[in-house]
């Protein structure tokens, strides 16, 4: 197996997968997230943070996935988890000395902040800041594999490269931009109802609470592993949460729990279907 097939193998892992499920490739993922892909949305959730990484290391070899996934971005960068993509985009260049692919994918993934900003406007100024978090790679190549491959293609990619990939230590002389094939927001909760609670608070640490506890009740302890924040900013957030009665704690035994209150849980269910009300009035 090569590195690039292992990395891409633990990012469809990482979904959340029913019993003896075939894993989402990762068209099928952009595709229930509402990017341009023409296959099957996938059946199960969708961790849009992994997905732009595990994208990011695939994109040399698939143009298109690399034009859906920044034209994605340029759209719905209030989707998107910042301080979560931080710590994955960390992980990531950490192992950039050790691997020609993560170098690749690195700069890659600074180089799709940089056009997703190009073509959102004020809309995608977030990606701005993760750009710190990628690497520029060291000796200069073509973006895409095929290009790579032809002399001539990689010499028209490096003489009129484009200011987005140079930066990046890529040449690539062209954007396609891909947004008119990207949903809406009440789209994407059509398929990816997972992305409700981001769509009605953003993407920050009380969404994410939320999105844990709507599943099941967690002790603070537990919301602190599944969100990847200390507990004393978990802390704050649920007291947060509490004050605009979204969350109550409840005893259990010895276990104290974080539990969405029943009648938030109950609008919640429905907020995909009042989205798309609310759009065709």
């Amino acid at each position: 197996m090569t590195i690039s097939q292992h990395h891409h193998d633990v990012a469809i892992a990482e979904c959340v997968l029913p019993h003896h499920a075939d894993p989402p490739s990762l068209d099928a993922q952009w595709a229930r997230v509402g990017g341009g892909f023409t296959v099957h949305p996938a059946d199960v959730e969708v961790n849009v943070e992994r997905l732009i990484v595990s994208s990011a290391r695939s994109a040399p070899t698939d143009a298109r996935l690399f034009w859906v996934m920044t034209s994605w971005m340029a759209v719905h960068a209030k989707l998107v988890n910042m301080r979560q993509l931080s710590r994955r985009l960390e992980l990531l260049r950490a192992e950039v000395s050790m691997s020609a692919e993560a170098a690749i994918a690195s700069a890659a993934v600074g180089a799709a902040f940089a056009v997703a900003q190009q073509l959102g406007g004020v809309t995608a100024k977030a990606w701005k800041g993760m750009q710190r978090h990628c690497e520029p790679l060291i000796a200069p190549r073509p973006l895409f594999d095929i290009m790579a491959r032809q002399p001539l293609l990689a010499r028209v990619a490096r003489e009129e490269c484009l200011e987005e990939f140079a930066i990046w230590g890529l040449w690539q002389h062209q954007i396609t931009d891909k947004r008119d094939a990207i949903r809406s927001v009440a789209g994407v909760l059509e398929t990816a109802p997972e992305f409700r609670v981001r769509a009605i608070m953003g993407a920050d640490l009380e969404a994410s609470i939320l999105d844990e506890v709507r599943r099941a009740p967690r002790t603070s302890s537990e919301l602190a592993d599944a969100t990847e924040a200390s507990r004393a900013a978990v802390h704050d957030a649920v007291e947060s949460l509490m004050a605009r009665g979204y969350v109550a704690k409840a005893a259990s035994g010895y276990r104290k729990t974080i539990r969405m209150i029943p009648g938030m849980a109950i609008w919640l269910e429905q907020y995909p279907t009042l989205a798309s009300a609310s759009k065709n009035r």
